[in-house]
């Protein structure tokens, strides 16, 4: 009912590895790489794999750049895939065949500083490339009127009318199931990760993260800089919490890479010889990759602090708001006070200037005063009977 080994640990059994190992050397040939077959690494892209062509140019490999104008292939999937020999290597685990099979540009770290070598590139490879891929594929915006036509134009007829949508489609629903559904959360996820970096390359006594040599971290985030640079928001996200890896990013660029025209600081002509291409990769060529071209990008500023959620920035910003509120309508409380009480002033002076006028007229009311009201006709007629009386007694 239960399986057998429901109780054996994770480590796999010394009995079985050793039987499953005799059996892959049983093969009819022993898979061998480029070096041992005497030909070059091919490196197949879409989008330009900057991580990879920094790692095999710090390491002095030959390679050969095979740019596709398809984003997966549909025998071996997702591109870039790097060709060593007899070996396929998916995005994944390319850096690290790179450093088991040919050079191990690690080799001067401890321990401790490649566990943590590890534990940053896991994150890079894992939060920091799904943050990557909302704000280039999910991104409404950015998808609407940067990638979806890029990706059209260079996409062969008739792939490029249903291809991006898919990608769009495929990229939203899989970062659902990692909690990214917004612009917000992605942003709080690259904040706290650029922080980190930053405050260990500060730590740092030379140019990179572990001295004055790159290592796979630093060429790790190198790539990851040069794709976030090309995008907007996400850039100004790396300047505002991330400058120092912004100037690592161009110290291995300048050091590695070659502008038109130049040769790169760290490489001979004869070195940089030695890294062919088939053609020009497309995406390199556009505006958004300005940061390789050495254009400065636009700057501007994000508001939330490093290590700290969503909710309270949101919390914060909710308490301004209240704070404004209450400031507001205290304000106005107090200038309601101030004209309640301009009328109540008014209205006290009016009500003592009508007691006052209701008191004197009351007295004047209660006054003995008499008034004798004469008829003008009757006086007359009096006065006409005194003359007549006066008449009288003189006869």
């Amino acid at each position: 009912m239960f399986p057998e080994d429901r109780f054996n640990p994770l480590l796999p059994n010394a009995e079985k590895l050793h039987e499953d190992l005799w059996e892959a050397a049983e093969l009819e040939f022993t898979p061998r790489t480029s070096r041992e077959l005497g030909s070059k690494l091919v490196l197949h892209q879409f989008l330009p794999a900057w991580d990879v062509q920094a790692y095999i140019r710090v390491a002095k490999l030959q390679l050969h750049v095979h740019n596709s104008k398809y984003p997966s292939y549909e025998a071996t999937g997702e591109l870039p895939q790097l060709n060593d020999g007899n070996f396929l290597v998916p995005k994944e685990e390319i850096l690290m065949h790179l450093q088991t099979f040919h050079k191990d540009i690690d080799e001067f770290l401890t321990d401790e500083q490649r566990s943590e070598s590890f534990a940053y590139r896991s994150m890079i490879s894992e939060k920091l490339h799904r943050v990557m891929l909302y704000c280039r594929w999910v991104d409404p915006v950015t998808y609407r009127e940067v990638t979806r036509p890029q990706t059209k134009k260079y996409i062969p007829f008739p792939l490029n009318q249903f291809l991006p949508k898919k990608i769009h489609m495929d990229t939203m629903t899989a970062l659902q199931q990692f909690g990214i559904t917004t612009k917000e959360q992605a942003y709080v996820i690259a904040r706290d990760c650029y922080t980190a970096l930053n405050a260990k390359l500060a730590s740092s006594k030379g140019a990179y993260f572990f001295g004055d040599r790159p290592s796979a971290l630093d060429v790790a985030v190198f790539g990851h800089i040069v794709d976030a640079l090309g995008n907007v928001q996400l850039g100004a996200t790396v300047y505002q919490h991330a400058p120092l890896l912004v100037t690592l990013a161009e110290k291995i660029r300048d050091a590695y890479f070659a502008s038109p025209g130049e040769t790169p600081g760290s490489l001979s002509a004869e070195s940089l010889a030695t890294y062919t291409e088939n053609q020009t990769n497309y995406f390199s060529t556009l505006d958004n990759n300005s940061f390789m071209n050495h254009v400065a990008p636009s700057m501007h500023v994000a508001f939330l602090e490093p290590y700290r959620s969503l909710n309270w920035g949101r919390r914060e910003l909710a308490q301004d708001i209240a704070a404004k509120k209450k400031h507001d309508a205290n304000a106005a409380t107090g200038e309601n006070n101030a004209n309640g009480g301009e009328g109540f002033e008014k209205g006290t002076r009016n009500v003592i200037i009508g007691a006052i006028a209701a008191i004197l007229l009351y007295a004047f009311a209660a006054l003995p005063l008499q008034f004798k009201i004469v008829d003008d006709e009757d006086d007359e007629d009096d006065e006409d009977l005194d003359d007549e009386d006066f008449y009288d007694d003189d006869e």
